[in-house]
């Protein structure tokens, strides 16, 4: 997991959300998160563990 506040990853998943990099599911009091493009994850997974 990643060591960042909760208010911290929702404003980011929101940002990516608004570009179009996220597809986003309301269930209740749950938000659900998938990437749009598999580009988009070659992308992160050739980036991110460069930040973690």
């Amino acid at each position: 997991m990643l060591n960042v506040k909760i208010a911290t990853a929702s404003h980011h998943l929101r940002k990516m959300r608004d570009l179009k990099l996220l597809k986003y599911r309301n269930d209740g009091k749950l938000a659900y998160y998938s990437l749009r493009d598999k580009r988009v994850t070659d992308i992160l997974s050739y980036s991110l563990p460069n930040f973690i």
